[in-house]
């Protein structure tokens, strides 16, 4: 007698189908695993009775189409799996009755657009995974009743751009991601009035400039990456609303020239990272960061540094100015990171070590100066 049951996982299995009210005895079952089987169609009535189910995997399958009518009127369902199967659209009824739902994930299927219905039962939903599918099409109102909602990942999908109040209704969101996608152009109130919204990612899209007052809808961004989208150049103006940022990325962007003092107003800015850009030179008093802990700057064509480039930085832990082209290292290049414990200066072209250069370095545990073309330093250089 199976009827206690509480749990039934019959995933990684052979499964094509399954017989009608195969599991309409199980009035205890909270969790079903039909993961990994091969799974292309589900019986209609495949949930009626079970009234306690709180989670459903039904990822890696071959699934086209959701019955009409699968989810009984007084499901308790919070969590459901559909990802990496081969849904190609979802109807208005496909979610009714899923009024508890918190968690759906849709990855990696076949949807190409989203109306304004599909997701409205949905009033409870905080998680949804849309990224790996063929999205292009969003309509402004599709996220209208998701009010509760505080994740929405719409990665690797083919959008190129969104309606600019389509994130609206979403005021308790924390994160969006929209990587991975063919977004040119972002539009200065995407994402305003959004009070909780934390964390954005736009990384790998074509974004080729951002205007001057494109930061200014966000209230308290902590993360921001604009990762490999060729914007080419970043100025003061652009950077003095990122007053609650803490994580700032440009990596693969194209920019040849940091301004000084244009970081001074991000007053939390923990990790700043400026990598795989065309930044020949660091000027004196370009950070002044006094929060900052992490100062990436690999992967440039930085020649030169002027002293006091890195005064400011009180309390900074690790920098890393690796696979550049610095052929020499002078006396107060390091001025300022009294508190650093990581140095790496490898994979540069340093020829020369001044004998004072690490004077200011009282507190370094790391040092890297691997691949470089050193023959020779002076006897005092560590001391």
């Amino acid at each position: 007698n199976t009827r206690c049951l509480e749990v039934l996982d019959l995933s990684i299995n052979q499964l094509w189908s399954l017989p009608a009210r195969v599991f309409n005895n199980l009035f205890q079952l909270k969790s079903i695993d039909l993961s990994q089987n091969q799974l292309t169609i589900l019986p209609d009535d495949l949930l009626t009775g079970l009234t306690q189910l709180t989670d459903l995997k039904l990822k890696y399958n071959q699934i086209e189409s959701l019955p009409r009518g699968l989810f009984p009127e007084n499901s308790q369902l919070r969590n459901l799996d559909l990802s990496s199967n081969n849904l190609k659209t979802l109807q208005p009824i496909t979610f009714e009755n899923l009024k508890h739902l918190s968690f759906l994930a849709l990855s990696k299927n076949r949807i190409s657009t989203l109306g304004r219905d599909e997701l409205k039962p949905l009033i409870n939903l905080e998680h949804l995974d849309l990224h790996g599918n063929y999205l292009h099409n969003i309509a402004s109102d599709s996220f209208t009743d998701l009010r509760n909602l505080k994740v929405i990942i719409l990665s690797r999908n083919k959008i190129r751009s969104l309606p600019v109040d389509v994130f609206k209704p979403l005021e308790s969101v924390h994160e969006i991601d929209l990587s991975h996608n063919r977004i040119q152009i972002v539009d200065n109130d995407l994402f305003a009035n959004l009070p909780k919204l934390s964390h954005v990612n736009v990384t790998f899209n074509d974004i080729r400039s951002i205007s001057p007052g494109f930061f200014k809808q966000f209230g308290r961004l902590t993360y921001f990456s604009l990762e490999s989208n060729p914007i080419g150049i970043i100025t003061c103006v652009h950077l003095k609303d990122l007053e609650f940022i803490e994580h700032l990325i440009f990596r693969s962007n194209g920019l040849e020239e940091i301004s000084r003092f244009c970081f001074d107003e991000l007053k939390e800015l923990r990790t700043l990272e400026i990598t795989k850009n065309n930044i020949r030179v660091i000027k004196n008093w370009t950070f002044g960061l006094q929060k900052l802990l992490n100062l990436i700057l690999e992967e440039n064509q930085i020649e030169f540094i002027e002293n006091r480039a890195f005064s400011g930085l009180k309390v900074v832990r690790k920098v890393s100015l690796a696979r550049n082209r610095i052929s020499s290292v002078q006396a107060e290049m390091f001025h300022g990171l009294q508190s650093a414990t990581s140095l790496d200066l490898s994979h540069n072209r340093i020829s020369f070590i001044h004998s004072c250069t690490f004077d200011f370095l009282g507190n370094l545990e790391f040092l890297s100066l691997d691949s470089n073309q050193l023959n020779y330093f002076h006897y005092d250089v560590f001391h």
